[in-house]
């Protein structure tokens, strides 16, 4: 902020939103833009370009970059006008002398901010804009409900949306979902259902992007049959379903504490072909977990390995807690000694596992050694048991 407090003349400015925007941008051709940028010597190139590049520092997330073009861009158009810029760029995104960038270039800013997770400077970025009186469209209204999202504020998107049908937007796909997903964030799965209702009833096409932010808030909130029940008619619409959607779906069963509804979701991915991955056996596992299937959550741990998929600690863990509370500590301590060999880590919660599961056989020497070595201990553990 403080380089930006010195960029009192246009060329000063280019060179510091030059060298921030180089740092932060991902893509060589962006980065290869910015140098381009700003080895010109003509102001005139900044008008030209400006949209490009704010958009490049849209996509790199660079929300620092994407504002020091927007100001330039009103330095350049008051200038162009015969005015001069006496306010160096402080907190106020954009100068009030200065004559006004479009609509898309503020549009990208404030997607940059929202991207950037400042809520507060898109917020800024809008105000402005409005005063300025540039007209918002509907990308307009949609970066800003997406930055609304991303600072978990639920109510401001809805807000937003009764502000653009009051203006006679008319909201697309991107706005129905960005909302939902905001409603979904807030725990607030009725109206991100009653939204969808919505979408249908005026015409705008769900997708499965719309699906899965739906059952993501259903999932939050233990719905594990209204999740089931959308992802079919997600099926039945002729969606094509994806890994994303399957695999908040099988979530959602196991915070519903559904066992046999994770593994039915989990068959019927593959069914549909649908590889499964690390995230989708996990699940299942840790829905196993409360309920003492420990003979299902051996032939998932088998299932996975004859799916090319590697365990990860989470697995262990969660098939050794399985077993464990089902009173099968050899089997347990079976696991952990598996996951030793593979040279995976264990991490507190295995410790914890493999500490009642030695209990349970009265190992009291093992369970002695981890409470004393703690994760680094395991092999030395081996070694107590041999």
């Amino acid at each position: 902020q403080a380089m930006y407090t010195q960029a009192s003349t246009f060329p000063r400015c280019k060179l510091a939103m030059t060298s921030i925007v180089q740092r932060r941008l991902s893509t060589k051709s962006d980065q290869r833009f910015v140098s381009d940028l700003g080895s010109r010597p003509g102001i005139d190139d900044l008008a030209s370009g400006g949209i490009a590049a704010i958009s490049a520092c849209e996509r790199a997330h660079c929300w620092q970059g994407a504002l020091a073009h927007l100001h330039a861009l009103h330095a350049h158009r008051a200038s162009s006008l015969g005015g001069a810029l006496r306010s160096p760029l402080t907190t106020a995104v954009l100068p009030s002398a200065a004559a006004p960038a479009g609509v898309l270039e503020h549009s990208a800013a404030i997607s940059a901010c929202g991207k950037g997770h400042q809520w507060q400077m898109a917020q800024e970025v809008f105000s402005k804009m409005l005063a300025a009186a540039i007209e918002p469209n509907v990308v307009t209204y949609n970066s800003l409900i997406n930055a609304s999202t991303k600072a978990s504020r639920w109510e401001n998107a809805l807000g937003l949306l009764s502000e653009l049908r009051a203006l006679g937007i008319e909201p697309t796909t991107i706005t129905y979902n960005t909302i939902i997903s905001a409603c979904s964030k807030g725990r607030r799965w009725e109206q991100s259902v009653e939204l969808l209702r919505e979408m249908q009833a005026v015409g705008v096409p769900p997708n499965i992007i719309t699906i899965t932010a739906l059952i993501s808030g259903l999932e939050k909130v233990q719905q594990a049959n209204r999740a089931l029940d959308w992802m079919s008619v997600c099926k039945n619409s002729g969606l094509q379903l994806d890994i994303v959607l399957y695999n908040v779906s099988i979530s959602a069963c196991e915070k519903a504490q559904e066992w046999e509804r994770a593994i039915d979701t989990l068959g019927s991915m593959q069914r549909d072909s649908v590889p499964p991955d690390v995230i989708s056996f996990n699940a299942v596992a840790s829905a196993l977990e409360t309920r003492h299937q420990w003979q299902c959550a051996l032939q998932v741990l088998a299932s996975m390995r004859r799916s090319c998929l590697e365990p990860d600690v989470i697995t262990y863990n969660a098939t050794m807690a399985t077993c464990e509370r089902s009173r099968q500590w050899h089997v347990s301590l079976a696991l952990w000694h598996e996951l030793l060999e593979r040279g995976l880590v264990p991490s507190a919660i295995t410790l914890g596992v493999v500490s009642e599961a030695c209990d349970r056989g009265a190992l009291w020497r093992i369970a002695l050694h981890l409470a004393s070595e703690g994760p680094r201990g395991g092999a030395g553990a081996l070694a107590v048991v041999a």
